[in-house]
């Protein structure tokens, strides 16, 4: 019997524990924007992304900076993607408002705001609430997805747990 209870365990050990995460990173991308200086939200754009079959989703962030090559400063403003608020140039005192270079800025969402990013596009948008013109950076969007994928030694294990645990089965019913 404790032989038994015994190979149980390792078989359930190799089972857990013989799987390898096997990540893949994929980015998408968004060309510097230039807003139209209305109040309001403005479409930044969309990313859009494939994510493996199979995989899920196990990190999200988001970079760009405020202002870009054009103008090295933004208006007061918001920015969203996938509704999060990632974002914000809260008013004219702020460094971003004022700034003679662009200012980066990023964002890593948590676990919980992983299922937004699960149809593979989401967009990105800039509530402007103040003066001037919305200016962003390129932006990027990065995903890490994992599947998990078993190990040969792992499986190796496995079958020879089985084997051993078939074998001693036989000899039981022998006797």
């Amino acid at each position: 019997m404790r032989r038994m209870a015994l190979l149980g365990a390792v078989s359930a050990l190799t089972i857990l524990g013989g799987y390898a995460a096997e990540a893949s990173v994929i980015t998408a991308t968004l060309p510097a924007f230039n807003g139209t200086g209305s109040l309001g939200p403005q479409i930044v754009g969309t990313f859009s992304y494939t994510i493996p079959a199979g995989d899920h989703i196990t990190a999200v962030s988001w970079s760009s900076t405020f202002g870009n090559s054009s103008v090295s400063s933004t208006a007061i403003q918001t920015d969203y993607v996938a509704g999060i608020a990632v974002a914000n140039c809260p008013s004219s005192a702020s460094a971003c408002y004022n700034s003679s270079t662009p200012i980066p800025i990023s964002y890593t969402f948590p676990a919980a705001d992983f299922s937004l990013f699960a149809g593979g596009s989401a967009q990105e948008v800039a509530d402007q609430t103040g003066c001037c013109v919305v200016r962003l950076g390129p932006a990027t969007l990065t995903i890490t997805a994992s599947s998990a994928v078993p190990e040969p030694a792992s499986l190796t294990l496995l079958g020879a747990g089985l084997l051993g645990f078939g074998i001693m089965r036989r000899r039981r019913c022998r006797t």
